[in-house]
């Protein structure tokens, strides 16, 4: 699949819904979203998701995120994550898509599913050589968010 500028148009729309404090069409487009990627998220664990649907799934996660949308934007976090550990279980981009995901359910009051989030993020970081610090020190926060 390669991903249609339909997508991407409605991660615009998303994102320019959430800056204008429209909450109603921003839950409209993530539904819709939702809706039309929902069966890639019920692929077999034995099929990898293109990396293009990844793409779209996070940036849609991240708008969320970034307008404070936790409680969506975790929704798509959980399953940015659960593709990543098939595509690249091990890469520095599947850390930060799991610190990511801690840090949706600090904000959303989840501390279970946030240590088990961030423990997974921290396994990553400390075996996977990355480029800089950055995960490592956002692992470190959260922690210190958590205790």
């Amino acid at each position: 699949m390669i991903v249609s500028t339909k997508y991407l148009k409605r991660v615009y729309d998303l994102q320019e819904a959430a800056k204008a404090g429209q909450h109603a069409l921003v839950i409209g487009i993530e539904g819709e979203l939702w809706e039309s990627l929902k069966p890639i998220f019920s692929l077999p664990e034995n099929l990898q998701p293109e990396a293009e649907v990844m793409e779209i799934v996070g940036l849609v996660a991240r708008v969320l995120r970034d307008t404070k949308q936790f409680c969506l934007a975790a929704r798509w976090f959980e399953q940015l994550c659960r593709l990543a550990l098939q595509l690249d279980p091990d890469s520095e981009d599947t850390g930060w898509d799991h610190c990511l995901l801690s840090e949706c359910y600090v904000e959303t009051g989840q501390r279970v599913k946030a240590e088990d989030a961030l423990g997974k993020a921290r396994r990553i970081a400390a075996t996977v050589n990355c480029q800089d610090d950055a995960l490592e020190r956002a692992v470190r926060h959260l922690e210190a968010r958590l205790t």
